[in-house]
């Protein structure tokens, strides 16, 4: 094999880990339990935060990064103590993001 074809392939397979790593956002615990509701189960609730994510993947399928947005905001709204989330936004372009309303509903 040429010296430039493995520089290719180890460049190719730094740069695959590297994509995967930005890509593997997972919830936390405390984000597992949150649920995603509309705005109309949240009146007895009270407002705890505005949560956001971004993700910057450039696919074919503008999914995987949503996915990935959505996780980065259910992390942060459960570092807020969350139990409940309403989507106000979601955008699928170069870039995605999601931002919503986290709530604390009691049982």
């Amino acid at each position: 094999m040429s010296r430039a074809r493995v520089f290719v392939l180890a460049g190719g397979l730094v740069l695959g880990a590297a994509m995967s790593a930005a890509c593997s956002t997972t919830l936390s615990a405390v984000a597992e339990k949150i649920q995603e509701v509309d705005a109309s189960k949240v009146g007895a609730c009270t407002f705890v935060g505005k949560v956001v994510g971004n993700n910057g993947w450039e696919g074919l399928s503008p999914a995987p990064g949503v996915e990935a947005a959505r996780t980065q905001a259910l992390n942060e709204a459960g570092s807020l103590g969350a139990t409940h989330v309403v989507w106000d936004r979601e955008t699928k372009s170069v870039a995605q993001s999601v931002s919503g309303r986290a709530f604390v509903c009691n049982p």
